[in-house]
């Protein structure tokens, strides 16, 4: 029996999990049937090992998809099964509101978990035991949960959204997919709504599978076509009055009405014949989804929402067009072109700016368990230039008086050959996130603690630097003390978007915002500048506390440690009220004569 075929005589839809309770009907969202049986063991499916499905929303996904699958799991084809989510309070919310019900408004599934209680311990929300078989749910997060057991079938939800690596052991894609390897008839489902292209776990796999759309035909001409929103035809003042969509051959106008019938006639169709056959890969957009669902009005005026919201544009793009959001040429610095570039001056010596040595210098600090890294720059106004990049090795568990915090503390009283006399670092910001309590004991053991900022990056405040702050924190022992240390929030959002902006300026013309380097500086200095993006958050809960969308960095490599120090530099310039005094050189030189710290 395929899973379509079960569902239709098995499946009920519980009240609580759907807007249309009753007797599940495959007919409903037809190009489901497709997905759903090449899960099942029988030919013409019995060689596929990997289902890819790339998706909008409200296209009866997690229903029609996960749940069927699960259900014909439990009551016809048990097997060990596992069900990975993005967090553990992600798969503990979809076993709460979809699984449960599933399990208790289908008769044929909840009788295979006869012992079904909350408190058992074989059978509990994330663990459900039935004859031939178990289901284990999981989130992406925890490595042991990912590496705990041997699984036959693996669902893998909102790939998109899973971490890069689960607790230093790794992708936790592949830590999951490792549980399968003892099966040969393995199936192993992954779907999920795109984030942005760069780092797109799906729209990678996507273009490893056959790269499966949903043709349907034109109810005039009956030319079978995709689905694309360009022929979506619309007034932009009165989308109320009627949205239709252009065939693409006869050029006819199709009623959303006919799209039932249309969905009904439709075909999955390959286009990339090259790909192997154990993986097949899907692509919906919302366009598709069924009348009575998300119509074409409302993917109308998200469209022209997004032709007008920066922030809602990506919004659009992954969540009713089901692609990733592409990052152009202009969105983000390539390392590839910066490292090709190179820099025009000696890497450590104090650089020119016309014909004159420059004299006001910072540093951003970054603290790992194993070293201490630190960028030096020089200003000319809102002109970076790049000075020098250091790396302390040694245990940062250690006291103030032992490397590599001793090696830290002489980097803050380097001397370097300024135009008239040595130049000594003005200002140097060092973050505490790491260890707090050994930042703080190196800040207070240093002879001139005024010349360290210690900061802590925050995503967002009203400012680019707050003002100071009391961490509760000992310097001894990292408990709380009675008397807290100073510290200063950093609005790392602002700053990196900001470095992120001035990196785009073309290097043949030097700027008032251009930020230059050495020569020599190694392409993993660059890749390491530019190792994040700027995505939307998580779509299932795009609101912050202050209820406002928001987008976040993410992280397209493990090392960053370079774009956090060039992020602590530009603060500490902020901090320093250089950007009050960057109008005109006269300002400027008035400004360094008093803050500069000429030795």
């Amino acid at each position: 029996m395929l899973i379509s075929e079960w569902a239709d005589i098995y499946r009920y839809l519980s009240a609580a999990s759907s807007s249309e309770p009753g007797r599940w009907q495959t007919s409903r969202t037809p190009y489901l049937k497709e997905i759903m049986d090449c899960m099942t063991s029988r030919s013409p499916y019995h060689k596929v090992r990997r289902i890819v499905i790339m998706k909008g929303h409200q296209i009866g996904y997690t229903e029609g998809v996960l749940m069927n699958f699960l259900g014909y799991t439990i009551s016809h084809q048990p097997g060990p099964t596992m069900m990975v989510g993005p967090s553990e309070k992600n798969i503990k919310k979809i076993a709460q509101q979809k699984l449960d019900p599933m399990i208790h408004s289908s008769p044929v599934v909840r009788k295979n978990i006869s012992t079904y209680s909350r408190s058992t311990t074989r059978n509990t929300m994330i663990h459900k035991d039935f004859p031939g078989g178990f289901l284990v749910l999981c989130g992406a997060t925890i490595a042991s949960d990912l590496a705990a057991t041997s699984v036959k079938n693996l669902l893998l939800d909102e790939v998109d959204r899973f971490p890069l690596d689960t607790e230093g052991e790794g992708s936790p894609i592949e830590l999951a997919i490792g549980r399968t390897a003892s099966y040969n008839r393995r199936k192993i489902i992954m779907g999920s709504t795109p984030v942005d292209e760069e780092t797109s776990v799906i729209n990678r796999w996507f273009y490893y599978g056959d790269q499966r759309y949903y043709f349907v035909p034109c109810p005039h001409c009956g030319y079978y076509q995709k689905l694309v929103i360009e022929n979506l035809i619309f007034d932009k003042d009165d989308i109320d009055a009627g949205v239709i969509y252009k065939c693409s051959h006869c050029g006819e106008n199709i009623k959303e009405s006919s799209k039932t019938l249309m969905l009904e006639a439709g075909e999955w169709r390959p286009t990339n014949h090259n790909a192997s056959e154990t993986i097949r890969s899907y692509h919906l957009n919302s366009l598709y989804s069924p009348v009575g669902f998300l119509s074409w009005s409302d993917v109308a005026k998200a469209k022209v929402k997004a032709e007008t919201d920066e922030v809602f544009e990506k919004t659009f793009q992954n969540l009713y067009l089901g692609l990733p959001s592409t990052q152009a040429a202009d969105d983000f610095p390539s390392a590839r072109l910066l490292f090709k570039r190179g820099g025009e001056y000696p890497e450590g010596i104090l650089p020119s700016h016309n014909g004159k040595k420059l004299n006001f210098l910072l540093a951003g600090v970054d603290v790992q368990d194993d070293r201490i890294e630190v960028l030096v720059t020089a200003w000319h106004r809102k002109v970076c230039f790049v000075v020098e990049h250091i790396v302390l090795w040694g245990n940062t568990n250690n006291d103030a008086h032992e490397a590599p915090w001793v090696d830290l503390a002489d980097v803050l009283e380097k001397k370097y050959d300024g135009e008239y006399s040595e130049i000594g670092i003005t200002q140097m910001a060092i973050d505490s996130g790491y260890i707090p309590h050994k930042v703080f004991a190196w800040h207070k053991s240093l002879k001139n603690p005024r010349l360290v900022r210690v900061i802590r990056g925050v995503h967002s405040i009203d400012a680019i630097i707050s003002f100071p702050k009391l961490m509760e924190v000992s310097v001894y022992s990292g408990k709380k003390s009675k008397r807290g240390n100073r510290y200063f929030d950093l609005n790392t959002h602002y700053l990196k978007r900001e470095i992120y902006k001035r990196l785009l300026i073309d290097g043949d013309e030097l700027t008032e915002s251009s930020i230059l380097f050495p020569k020599g500086m190694s392409k993993e200095f660059y890749e390491q500048l530019c190792a994040e993006r700027m995505v939307l958050a998580d779509s299932n809960d795009p609101m912050d506390r202050t209820g406002v969308r928001r987008y976040k960095w993410r992280a397209v490599r493990e090392r960053n440690e370079i774009l956090d120090t060039m992020v602590y530099n530009l603060g500490c310039w902020y901090g320093c009220n250089a950007n009050r005094y960057s109008q005109n050189d006269e300002r400027w030189d008035k400004f360094v004569s008093i803050r500069g710290r000429h030795l």
